[in-house]
């Protein structure tokens, strides 16, 4: 099998502006491409459509935050159980050993920092209520040493769960193959990824909240909280986070910075590669500027160039890992 790369241009090419540095970056992204395969958005069942539409009106953007409402699969949704009585069970058991271990406070406190706390409610199962477990991070770079992890998996019996009863969305995560390509493409290379990427997404609907209940321990006190968020272990949050990204690179002109705001995201890590080094520091600072507009801030960001590095450092956001590989 044969793939032609640089075939003959027959005409001036409209995007050479746009795209200086590798045209097999260009014949690659072709051939990966979606409608050279014949798939168009507009090939999508209605039923995508209708759901990606109703996520598309529900965008909002207010105070710097992008909010969405929820999409459901309406009769599963119904059927869903409340979780209350195995929350708390499971709540005893990660209280104790978190005691046992002098993180408690820690987790109540990293907790109430990203959450709302709401008044105990009269009836628990007009709530859904998802178990959460801490994971402890003892690396003594890491910015948050106690992160809690929710599980929206959970189902009692033949009920569904919180996460199959939600609409997934579509497959709008970057090609990883692809971007390893790209990777390999240019001589320099700008890695980065959101901070708390599904934190900036904001929740409108206390209905949509109140599926995202977690109670929490204080002292001898029942702390009533919720996520006002989407969160990671949503299955929807994947869908969520890239639809979003996009909607937010479309209000941009289009040009070469947009274009990698659209294609060029792992879930939440990014990846920008060229061959000028000066190129490159502008497109990271121009895309760093963008989402910023947006709520988003780029962290952990590293390059195997060092006055772009020098630049990351200047905002704060230089990758402190201490492995040998990133330097060189």
């Amino acid at each position: 099998m044969c793939f032609i790369l640089e075939s003959r241009n027959t005409c001036e090419d409209p995007l050479s502006d746009s795209f200086r540095d590798s045209v097999v970056q260009r014949g690659l992204q072709k051939m990966f491409d979606m409608e050279s395969l014949g798939i168009r958005e507009s090939d999508l069942p209605n039923y995508d459509e209708q759901k990606i539409g109703q996520c598309r009106r529900s965008i909002q953007f207010r105070d710097n935050k992008y909010y969405i409402q929820l999409p459901w699969e309406d009769d599963k949704l119904s059927c869903v159980s409340s979780n209350n009585a195995v929350a708390l069970r499971i709540l005893e058991h990660v209280a104790n050993r978190l005691e046992k271990k002098q993180f408690y406070q820690d987790n109540l406190n990293v907790s109430i920092s990203i959450i709302e706390i709401f008044v105990t409610p009269e009836r628990f199962d007009e709530y859904i209520w998802i178990p959460q477990r801490p994971v402890l991070k003892t690396d003594p770079t890491s910015t948050t040493k106690i992160r809690p992890v929710f599980n929206c998996s959970l189902k009692v019996g033949d009920v569904p769960s919180l996460n199959e009863a939600t609409y997934k969305g579509i497959n709008l995560t970057s090609d990883l193959l692809d971007l390893l390509l790209r990777f390999r493409t240019n001589d320099h290379v700008v890695l980065a990824n959101i901070g708390k990427a599904f934190l900036m997404i904001r929740l409108q609907l206390d209905s949509d909240k109140n599926k995202f209940c977690f109670p929490l321990k204080d002292g001898s006190r029942l702390r009533c909280l919720r996520y006002n968020t989407i969160i990671f272990g949503f299955a929807s949050s994947p869908f969520i986070l890239n639809y979003i990204l996009r909607h937010h690179a479309a209000r941009f002109p289009l040009d070469d910075c947009r274009y990698l705001m659209e294609n060029n995201f792992y879930v939440d890590n990014f990846v920008i590669t060229r061959n000028d080094p000066t190129d490159l520091r502008n497109l990271y600072e121009l895309t760093r500027e963008r989402l910023f507009q947006g709520g988003f801030q780029l962290q952990s960001c590293s390059s195997n160039h060092e006055s772009i590095r020098e630049k990351i450092r200047e905002h704060g956001t230089l990758s402190n890992h201490s492995s040998d590989w990133e330097t060189c």
